[in-house]
C-alpha cells in the first residue's frame, strides 16, 4: 500500500504537525535516495537531541479557570505518562527536521537578489508576443492531467476489463526484460512491418480522445497494478484510426470502446515491409522509444523509400514505469506514436518534410509483430507474439549540435569544439562562427515553414534535437528530431489557425526577437546576444531574412503595409 494514502498516527494527528508529516511523505515521492537518508539521520539525531523518554515539564496555571478543582487530582495530572512523553519527543524530533528541512531549502534554493527581484519585475512589465503565450500553454504535456474526466466517477466509463492472465512465474516476469531487450533488437535480426494508420493525435489537452481509447485507463490503480508491467506489455496493442471522438460516441449514448470496436480498418490487403536491424541509435531497456538504422530487405519500392531508413519502435515493454502518474507505460508508447505520426503526417500531407526542409522524409506508420522470449512464461512455448507501433524516417547522417559542444560557456552556454574546413569540404562539417550562424538561419527558416503548415512545437528548442549533416555542395543539412511534443493545429479541438491568412510564412523575427526560443543554443551564437541590452539578437534575423519570402517582421504589423501591400521583411514602420 502506497505509504502516502496510510492515516497518520493517532499522535501525530493530535500534535498538529500534519503539514510536516506531509512534507516529509512528499519529499520523499520527489526527490532521490539522499532525500530519505538525510531526513533518518536528522530523525536520528533529533531523537538523541530530545533527551530519550524525559517529558517536559508542564507550565503552570495562569488563570484561575485553568486551577483544577481537586489538587489531588493536579497532582496525578502532573504526572508525566508515556503518552505525553511520545508526543513531546514526536514535536521536537518534526520541529527539528522542519528547521532543517527548511534551511536545506535555502542552501539549494537561496533568495533572489534584489537585481534579480528587480529583473523579474521588469520581465513582468513587458508583455508576451501571441507566440510565446502559445508556447507557455495551460498544460504540460509530461505530468498535466489529461482529461479531467479520470478523476471525476460521474462522468466516466468503467475501466477496460483485464485480458486473460498470462501463466507465469511473477519472481521473473519482470525481471527478464533487459534480456528481451538484448534479443528482440540485436543486430542483424529482420522484422516484418505490417502498415498501420495510427489514432488521431491525442494525450494532451488539445486533442479529442478518439472514441476507441478509454480514458478510465489513463492512470495507476489497483487494477492496473493487478498484472506485472510485462503482462501489460505482452496484451499491448496499438491503438488505430478511428473518426469518431471520445465524446461523440457518449453523446451518442455508445457503449465503451472495450465493448465495440470503433477502429476503421483497412478493407484493402496492404504490402508489407522487411527490415534488417543494423545499427542500434538510441534507446535502451528502461529509455522508451527504441531508435535503430535499418536495411530495406523488402517492400523499399511499393513505399517510395531508400534502403536504408530510421526505424523508430513504440515498445511498451521497454518504457519506464515511472511518473508521470496518468500515464501508464503502455499509453505513453501510443500517446507518443499518435502525436508523432500525426505532425510528420500533416508535414508530408503539406510537402514540409525532406530536404531540404527541417523534418526528415516520413515513410509511414506501421506495427511490427515482436517475439518475446521470457523463461517466466510457463508453457510448451515460451515465446509469445506482441504488437509495437513503428514509424519509418529518412537517415540523416549527421551528429546533433549537443554533441558538438561542450558545456563550459557562462551559466553552462554551449561551447563549440572548433574544426574549420574549406567551404564546401566533402565530409568535413565547417564549425566555424559564420558557419554556425548560416546553420541557425537554415533551421529557423525551416522552423516558420513549420509552423505555417500547422505544426508547432510545444517543447522548448533543445541542442539535442537538432541535427547538423556535411553537405557535398552548398549549405549543410539541418534537421529537427522529436516530434511527439508537437501540436497539429488542424487535429486541435479548437484549432487557431493563426497563420491561415497569410500567403508567406511568418517571418522569423515574429517567432524568434525574444531570447526564451534561442536560449538553449546560446553559445552556437555569440552568448552576448543574450545580454538584456544587446539587439543584435532582433536584429540579425531582419538582415538576414530580408526578402519577400516571409511575412512582415513587426508583430503589430502582420499582413498589409499602410499602402494595402504585404510589407516587406525590415521595412521601417
Amino acid at each position: 500500500m502506497d505509504p502516502r494514502h496510510s492515516p497518520l498516527p493517532e499522535h501525530a494527528q493530535r500534535s498538529g504537525n500534519v503539514m510536516s508529516v506531509g512534507a516529509v511523505m512528499s519529499d520523499e515521492n520527489e526527490t532521490s535516495a539522499d532525500a530519505g537518508s538525510v531526513s533518518s539521520e536528522t530523525i536520528m539525531s533529533a531523537a538523541s537531541a530530545s533527551g530519550g523518554d524525559e517529558a517536559e515539564q508542564p507550565l503552570p496555571p495562569t488563570t484561575l479557570e485553568e486551577m483544577p478543582e481537586n489538587l489531588a487530582e493536579s497532582s496525578r495530572e502532573n504526572r508525566p505518562s508515556k503518552q505525553s512523553d511520545e508526543d513531546a519527543d514526536y514535536e521536537k524530533r518534526m520541529e527539528e527536521y522542519r528547521q532543517r528541512y527548511e534551511e536545506d531549502l535555502r542552501r539549494h534554493f537561496p533568495q533572489l537578489s534584489n537585481d534579480d527581484e528587480e529583473d523579474d519585475e521588469d520581465d513582468e512589465d513587458d508583455p508576451l508576443d501571441p507566440f510565446t503565450q502559445s508556447l507557455l500553454s495551460a498544460w504540460d504535456p509530461e505530468t498535466d492531467t489529461i482529461d479531467p474526466r479520470i478523476h471525476n466517477p460521474d462522468d466516466r466509463d468503467d475501466p477496460t476489463p483485464l485480458p486473460p492472465q498470462i501463466e507465469t512465474d511473477e519472481l521473473y516476469m519482470n525481471d527478464y526484460i533487459p534480456t528481451d531487450w538484448q534479443q528482440a533488437y540485436k543486430p542483424g535480426t529482420s522484422i516484418v512491418l505490417v502498415p498501420h494508420k495510427p489514432a488521431n493525435p491525442h494525450g494532451y489537452a488539445a486533442y479529442a480522445t478518439p472514441a476507441n481509447v478509454n480514458p478510465s485507463d489513463w492512470g495507476y490503480n489497483d487494477w492496473l497494478l493487478a498484472r506485472s508491467r510485462s503482462e501489460h506489455a505482452l496484451h499491448h496493442r496499438p491503438t488505430p484510426y478511428t473518426s469518431m471522438t471520445e465524446k461523440q460516441r457518449r453523446t451518442a449514448g455508445l457503449p465503451p470502446p472495450f465493448e465495440r470496436d470503433y477502429s476503421e480498418h483497412p478493407t484493402e490487403p496492404q504490402a508489407s515491409v522487411s527490415l534488417k536491424l543494423v545499427n542500434f541509435l538510441s534507446g535502451g531497456p528502461w529509455s522508451g522509444p527504441a531508435v535503430f538504422l535499418c536495411e530495406v530487405t523488402q517492400g523499399a519500392r511499393a513505399f517510395a523509400m531508400p534502403q536504408r531508413v530510421v526505424a523508430k519502435f513504440q515498445d511498451p515493454m521497454f518504457f519506464q514505469a515511472s511518473p508521470p502518474p496518468d500515464q501508464p507505460f503502455y499509453n505513453r508508447a501510443n500517446f507518443n506514436r499518435s502525436r508523432e505520426a500525426g505532425a510528420y503526417e500533416q508535414l508530408r500531407k503539406t510537402n514540409c518534410h525532406g530536404a531540404p526542409h527541417l523534418a526528415p522524409a516520413y515513410f509511414g506508420a506501421f506495427t511490427a509483430e515482436i517475439r518475446t522470449t521470457n523463461p517466466a512464461l510457463i508453457g510448451d512455448e515460451p515465446f509469445l507474439p506482441r504488437s509495437v507501433g513503428v514509424i519509418l524516417l529518412e537517415h540523416i547522417d549527421g551528429v546533433s549540435i549537443s554533441s558538438l559542444c561542450d558545456r563550459h560557456g557562462p551559466e553552462g552556454a554551449l561551447t563549440p569544439r572548433y574544426h574549420d574546413a574549406p567551404r564546401n569540404a566533402f565530409g568535413q562539417l565547417d564549425m566555424s562562427p559564420a558557419s554556425r550562424l548560416d546553420m541557425l538561419k537554415t533551421f529557423m527558416d525551416g522552423f516558420v515553414r513549420q509552423l505555417f503548415a500547422g505544426v508547432y512545437q510545444e517543447e522548448a528548442i533543445s541542442p539535442d534535437h537538432i541535427l547538423v549533416a556535411p553537405a557535398a555542395h552548398g549549405r549543410a543539412r539541418v534537421a529537427m528530431i522529436h516530434y511527439r511534443d508537437s501540436l497539429v493545429d488542424c487535429k486541435c479541438m479548437k484549432p487557431q489557425r493563426k497563420y491561415d491568412d497569410f500567403p508567406h510564412p511568418p517571418h522569423p523575427y515574429t517567432i524568434f526577437k525574444d531570447a526564451y526560443h534561442l536560449s538553449a543554443l546560446e553559445g552556437w551564437f555569440p552568448c552576448q546576444w543574450m545580454d538584456k541590452d544587446n539587439d543584435e539578437l532582433e536584429e540579425w534575423p531582419i538582415k538576414t531574412f530580408d526578402d519577400d519570402a516571409f511575412g512582415p517582421y513587426h508583430p503589430l504589423k502582420i499582413g498589409t503595409s499602410d499602402s494595402g501591400g504585404e510589407r516587406k521583411a525590415g521595412e521601417v514602420v
